[in-house]
């Protein structure tokens, strides 16, 4: 059997299409993502803009074709922190039912956090010692403990790349100001006392893998090569320093970095820089997987 999942973010939309064994295993058969930004303008308006919809949609239309290529049964959709939160979030929804024939379904923070655990724990090596798992997205960043298999406790906060990105980082380069700022901003944001990262912390998201695919060098995004790869405080701070120095035309260019994702990986970094703060770590791993994958074995798993 053949399947696909499509998660609707703030930032991107992807699609995963696999084929499912008769043991419940899954062979990856298509992975792709399109940056939409569907979320731009929404904390300060409150709604998605016809033009952030209207890409979506197209976007959308991309992936399904890449799902009916691959000849996928049954497709799951997901919408996440834009779609729970603008006032207009039925118009896109409807329009994607009429125009596509997808059924998206909104799903709650708590459960987008549950559904990134299912895709890290499956990922990466098991660990009996506590640990966390973060989801940088473009509208929020979900923060999961886990202990071997299980959830001890999961938080969506409603602080992604994009809000933070459009409030303090108004100067292109952005001033020192401008950015201490927004360290400053997110270190209050993304403070969750009590969590235990001894096992270490585990970062998704494709700001995350795309800094990591930077810090490679890699022309071309290479998932094995950036799954796994380990980035400590100093190369972060490192990272985020060479990024900012240089405007954002000049990002663009740079190995690893997509084009529509140069303005707001500095947010990306700092968000990543809070998180390790918080959890008083000193270092993460980045996993090339995402709710998508976690949504594959939730739905089609069993």
């Amino acid at each position: 059997m053949r399947v696909a999942t499509i998660d609707v973010g703030s930032g991107s939309v992807l699609v995963h299409v696999a084929e499912r064994a008769p043991d419940g295993g899954f062979t990856a058969l298509a992975d792709r993502a399109i940056i939409t930004r569907l979320g731009d303008g929404l904390t300060d308006r409150g709604v998605l803009a016809p033009a952030a919809m209207d890409r979506t949609l197209e976007a959308l239309g991309e992936l399904l074709a890449v799902a009916r290529a691959h000849r996928a049964e049954a497709i799951a959709a997901v919408g996440t922190m834009a779609l729970r939160q603008a006032r207009n979030a039925q118009t896109i929804l409807d329009r994607a039912r009429a125009e596509l024939g997808l059924q998206i379904e909104v799903i709650p923070g708590d459960e987008e956090a549950r559904l990134s655990f299912l895709a890290a724990r499956a990922a990466l090596p098991r660990s009996d010692a506590p640990f966390v798992v973060f989801d940088v997205g473009g509208g929020s960043t979900e923060l999961i403990q886990g202990r071997g298999d299980a959830i001890a406790s999961r938080t969506s906060l409603p602080v992604g790349t994009i809000g933070p990105t459009a409030g303090f980082l108004a100067s292109d380069p952005p001033l020192p100001a401008e950015l201490s700022r927004l360290e400053d901003h997110l270190q209050g944001a993304l403070r969750t006392p009590g969590l235990d990262a001894s096992g270490g912390v585990i970062a998704l998201g494709g700001t995350l893998c795309s800094l990591a695919a930077h810090h490679h060098g890699l022309e071309r995004y290479d998932p094995d090569l950036v799954h796994g790869t380990v980035l400590d405080r100093p190369t972060l701070a490192a990272l985020l320093a060479s990024l900012a120095a240089v405007p954002m035309a000049t990002r663009r260019g740079l190995p690893g970095i997509p084009a529509k994702r140069a303005d707001t990986i500095l947010a990306g970094i700092a968000i990543a820089r809070a998180v390790l703060h918080t959890l008083d770590a000193s270092s993460l791993t980045v996993c090339d997987r995402g709710l998508r994958h976690g949504l594959l074995l939730d739905r089609f798993g069993g």
